[in-house]
């Protein structure tokens, strides 16, 4: 009967199954057991009962007595451990996956950098008491401490979030080449995941391949030059794209910087990891991409778009 009140707790970072103690239940070192109807059944001091408690419940509690708030504790077996860590993992994967496709990118001028922004809204994070508040696909609500939100943002996002918390316009940010490494995005256009790759084809600038995003996937939607680089080598649409990194003419591989991608030079070779398939019959396959376009006669996005 007494696990029935119980709830799950961080106790000094630390997961319990709390039990709170109310007047009628624990007073003066006492507990007082009684009846449906409140007639007395059994009074028995505390340390009697706590000597008792593991026979009565088949698990080791701890009692707290601050003189106020009394209450039961106990450490969660895995299993329970585990399911309340699964629930909250998966309302912070629906949030993020949501709150992402609305994420900008924005320049840092103290340190120079860009960084990749989820601003939140006064119903997702109290800045008052440090709280985020979640749902999960079923409606279900959960309050979670800055330590638990982000470290669960780390786990399913791949890359961790800081978070910048004030009174109005709090925000979530990871820096965009960070994210970039990760999730293989060239561009931002209006905070979208989607870019578009431009190459030079019989010396008119045309797009080669338009990459979007699919259920959080990094994927080629289509190519747009009859000749693409792109599509010569072997890539094709649907490839779901895993990691790109660049080979200059030396052979040196460095990971492709966010703002940089326009303005590589030719020799260079882009090298994509691509998944191709799903389930058992998904491959994994390594692709060079010779970078055809010039950067200094490629500036940005836009001057690709309007030729």
């Amino acid at each position: 009967m007494l696990e029935q009140k119980g709830s799950f707790e961080k106790i000094d970072s630390k997961l319990k199954f709390k039990i709170p103690l109310d007047n009628d239940l624990y007073k003066d070192y006492k507990f007082n057991f009684t009846d449906s109807e409140g007639n007395g059944l059994w009074s028995v001091g505390s340390t009697t009962f706590m000597s008792k408690i593991k026979k009565f419940a088949g698990k080791d509690y701890s009692l707290y007595d601050n003189y106020g708030n009394p209450y039961l504790y106990r450490n969660p077996t895995d299993a329970e451990a585990k399911a309340y860590n699964q629930v909250r993992k998966d309302a912070v994967k629906l949030f993020m996956d949501g709150a992402a496709k609305n994420g900008v990118v924005e320049e840092d001028n103290y340190d120079s950098i860009f960084l990749f922004k989820i601003y939140l809204g006064n119903s997702t994070y109290n800045y008052g008491n440090g709280k985020f508040t979640i749902k999960d696909s079923s409606g279900n609500v959960y309050a979670l401490s800055e330590e638990d939100f982000l470290g669960y943002v780390s786990e399913v996002c791949g890359i961790d979030y800081r978070l910048n918390g004030k009174y109005n316009g709090s925000y979530l940010y990871a820096k965009a080449n960070e994210l970039l490494q990760l999730k293989c995005i060239f561009a931002f256009q209006n905070g979208n995941l989607h870019t578009n790759l431009a190459c030079n084809v019989d010396g008119k600038w045309m797009y080669a391949a338009e990459l979007a995003e699919s259920k959080g996937e990094i994927i080629i939607k289509s190519f747009r030059a009859k000749k693409s680089v792109f599509e010569k080598v072997g890539l094709k649409t649907k490839d779901v794209i895993r990691s790109v990194v660049l080979i200059d003419d030396s052979g040196n591989e460095s990971p492709v910087d966010l703002n940089k991608l326009l303005r590589i030079q030719a020799p260079a070779t882009l090298r994509f990891t691509i998944e191709r398939g799903s389930g058992k019959k998904a491959q994994t396959m390594i692709f060079d991409v010779p970078v055809e376009w010039n950067g200094d006669e490629v500036k940005n996005l836009r001057q690709v778009d309007s030729e």
